[in-house]
C-alpha cells in the first residue's frame, strides 16, 4: 500500500474504532443497567421483614411528618441528628404516607429502590473502566470490542449484591443507601472522564449533603482533578448541590441547621467501634471496667478513657488527608475506599449501616485489591451476624460478640491499611 493510501485508510480505521468502541460502551451500558435493576428488585425480595431492623424508623417519620404536615421549623422544634439535606430527603416516603398509598417503611424502601440499583451500577461501571486499565496496560491496548467478555463486571456485580444483601437488616430501613450510591457514582464518573467532573461533584456534594461521611473520600477524589487543572468547576458544582438540597430546612431552622455538627462531636465511643470493641474485650479478660449508657441513639462505652474518643476523632481526620496522597499513585476509586476504611475503622462510631457505603467500593476493587475487598466482605458478614441477633448480647457484653466486633473493625482497618501501601501498576485515572 502506498503512503498516499494508507493516509485515505487512517481515518476511515479511526472511525471504525471510534464506532465500535461507542457500540461496546453502549452494550455494557445496557447489560450494567438490567442487571442493577434485577438486583435491586431481588434486595428487596430477599431481605424478610423478620431481618430488618427498624429502631430509627419512628424518629426518620415523627422529624420529616412534623416538618411536612405540622410546619414545625427543623432543629429549633424538631430535634434532628442528621444534616439538612436528609430532613428534605425524608419528605419523600412521607409525602407517599400522606397519600395514603404506602406505610412508611415501604415507602422509605421504594424510595431507596433506585439508589440501591445506582450502586450496583456503580460498582460494574468502575470495575468495567478498572479492567479495560489491566488490559491496556497488560497488552498495549484495550479490547473495546464487542466480542469482550464482562466477567470482571459480572463478578463485580455479583459481589456488590451479596455485600449489600448481607447489610439487609439496615439496607432498607437506614437511608445511608442514598449517599452511598451518590458516593458511588461521583467515583464512577470521576474515573470515567475529566469532562464528567461536573457531574461528579455534583453526586458528591449531594452524597456528602445527606450523610457526612462521603466527605473522607473529597480529598482523594479532588487529586485527580487538581493534576487536570479542573478542580475549581467540580468544586462549585458539589457545593451548589449540597446547598441546594440543603436549603429547604436550613432557612426555617436559621443558625440550629448547624447543631448537627454539635451533637456528633459530643458523641462518645460506641461499642460497635474499634475502640469500644478492645475496650469491652479487656473487660471480658478483667482488664478494664466496662459501663455502657444508651446516649445519642446508640450504646457507648462510657467508661473508656476520653484519650480513645479523641484518638477516634482525630485518626480518621489524619487518615484522609493521607489518602490524597494515597490518591496519588493508585487509582481514583481505591483511593477513596482507602478513605471511607479508614473513616469507619478507625472512628468511634462504627455503625453497621456503615458497611452500605463500603459495599459498592469494595466490589469495585474486586480484581484491584482483592484482600481489601474480601476483608471488607469479611467485616460486612461477621456484622450482619452480630446485628441485630445478638444486639442484646453485645449490650450485656456476654459471650463472643465483642471480640467478633473487635474482628469485623480489624477487618475493615486491614482493608484501610492494605490499599494505603498499595501502588497500582499502571497509572491512576
Amino acid at each position: 500500500m502506498s503512503a498516499s493510501e494508507s493516509r485515505k485508510a487512517a481515518p476511515e480505521e479511526d472511525e471504525r474504532d471510534r464506532a465500535a468502541t461507542g457500540s461496546t460502551a453502549r452494550r455494557d451500558v445496557l447489560v450494567g443497567g438490567l442487571l442493577a435493576i434485577a438486583g435491586a428488585l431481588l434486595h428487596a425480595l430477599c431481605v424478610p421483614d423478620s431481618l430488618r431492623e427498624r429502631s430509627d424508623l419512628a424518629h426518620y417519620l415523627e422529624s420529616a411528618a412534623r416538618w411536612a404536615l405540622d410546619d414545625a421549623a427543623p432543629y429549633r422544634e424538631i430535634p434532628f441528628e442528621y444534616p439538612p439535606a436528609a430532613l428534605l430527603f425524608l419528605r419523600l416516603p412521607v409525602a407517599l404516607v400522606s397519600s395514603g398509598l404506602l406505610h412508611f417503611e415501604s415507602a422509605l424502601a421504594l424510595v431507596l429502590a433506585p439508589f440501591d440499583a445506582l450502586a450496583l451500577f456503580s460498582a460494574f461501571w468502575i470495575a468495567r473502566l478498572s479492567s479495560m486499565q489491566r488490559e491496556q496496560s497488560g497488552h498495549g491496548l484495550a479490547h473495546e470490542s464487542n466480542s469482550r467478555a464482562l466477567l470482571p463486571e459480572v463478578a463485580t456485580f455479583a459481589f456488590a449484591w451479596c455485600a449489600l444483601l448481607l447489610c439487609g437488616s439496615v439496607l432498607f430501613t437506614r437511608f445511608d443507601l442514598a449517599p452511598a450510591a451518590l458516593l458511588a457514582l461521583s467515583v464512577a464518573l470521576l474515573a470515567t472522564s475529566a469532562d464528567l467532573a461536573n457531574i461528579g461533584g455534583a453526586a458528591l456534594g449531594a452524597a456528602a449533603a445527606l450523610k457526612l461521611y462521603p466527605f473522607w473520600a473529597a480529598p482523594a477524589l479532588c487529586v485527580p482533578l487538581v493534576r487536570a487543572h479542573r478542580l475549581g468547576r467540580p468544586v462549585a458544582s458539589g457545593l451548589v448541590a449540597a446547598l441546594l438540597l440543603s436549603l429547604p430546612a436550613m432557612l426555617p431552622a436559621g443558625a440550629s441547621a448547624f447543631s448537627f455538627l454539635g451533637y456528633h462531636a459530643s458523641r462518645g465511643v460506641q461499642m460497635q467501634s474499634l475502640w469500644g470493641s478492645l475496650w469491652m474485650v479487656l473487660g471480658q479478660q478483667g482488664l478494664a471496667h466496662v459501663e455502657l449508657a444508651h446516649r445519642f441513639g446508640a450504646e457507648e462505652v462510657t467508661s473508656a478513657p476520653a484519650a480513645l474518643g479523641l484518638i477516634g476523632t482525630l485518626l480518621p481526620i489524619a487518615w484522609m488527608l493521607l489518602c490524597a496522597r494515597v490518591a496519588t499513585r493508585t487509582q481514583v476509586h481505591l483511593a477513596a475506599l482507602c478513605a471511607l476504611c479508614g473513616f469507619v475503622a478507625f472512628g468511634k462510631i462504627g455503625s453497621p449501616q456503615f458497611s452500605i457505603v463500603l459495599a459498592p467500593l469494595a466490589a469495585a476493587a474486586l480484581f484491584d485489591a482483592p484482600l481489601a475487598a474480601l476483608c471488607v466482605l469479611g467485616s460486612i458478614a461477621l456484622g450482619a451476624w452480630q446485628f441485630p441477633f445478638h444486639h442484646q448480647e453485645l449490650v450485656q457484653n456476654q459471650g463472643p460478640w465483642a471480640a467478633v466486633g473487635l474482628v469485623r473493625m480489624l477487618l475493615v482497618a486491614s482493608a484501610a491499611i492494605s490499599l494505603a501501601l498499595k501502588r497500582s501498576p499502571s497509572r491512576p485515572r
